[in-house]
């Protein structure tokens, strides 16, 4: 039981980190096609040109996932442990099944902070609610696939299903 606690326990620690860094890698890459940013061209500070291009990326991408990490944890904790004890004793342990909790974790904690969001600041717009959603989304599917890649549930028998029976 000691190796499945273990990894349990590396998984909580460094699945967050781990998934945010890749979904804020993704979002980073998905921001610099969409806007066709141009490193070639002078923008408006010190530096210009690629070194400016790179200097703003690197601010976004540093923003976003100290942003993330924050909220990855609060997530892990209230709903991923959770939401991996059902899987697992359902049997449940899937590559699929992780992304689908993670997904689902993702898209409601977005809608929460965009509705703390627009409670507190009074501002409600559909770009925000599509971008906002979007990320967390992403974050959280980052997240359960590195919790299930260090975890690694599927290695397991669950026990409600015996080692014999075929997983539906």
């Amino acid at each position: 039981m000691g190796g499945k606690r273990d990894r349990l326990i590396l998984a909580s620690v460094f699945a967050p980190l781990l998934g945010v860094l890749g979904a804020t890698f993704v979002q980073w890459l998905v921001f610099t096609v969409r806007t066709g940013l141009d490193i070639e061209a002078p923008l408006i500070t010190p530096n210009s040109g690629f070194a400016a291009a790179i200097d703003i990326l690197t601010y976004m991408f540093a923003i976003s996932f100290m942003y993330f990490v924050q909220w990855s944890y609060v997530a892990l904790l209230l709903t991923g442990i959770p939401a991996h004890v059902v899987l697992f004793r359902r049997g449940r342990t899937q590559l699929r099944d992780y992304l689908l909790a993670g997904l689902i974790a993702g898209v409601a904690l977005g809608l929460i902070c965009y509705m703390l969001f627009g409670l507190i600041s009074g501002a409600w717009s559909v770009p925000t609610i599509d971008s906002l959603v979007t990320s967390f989304a992403m974050h959280g599917v980052g997240v359960a696939l590195a919790f299930w890649l260090i975890r690694r549930p599927d290695r397991d028998t669950s026990p409600l299903r015996s080692p014999d029976t075929p997983q539906a």
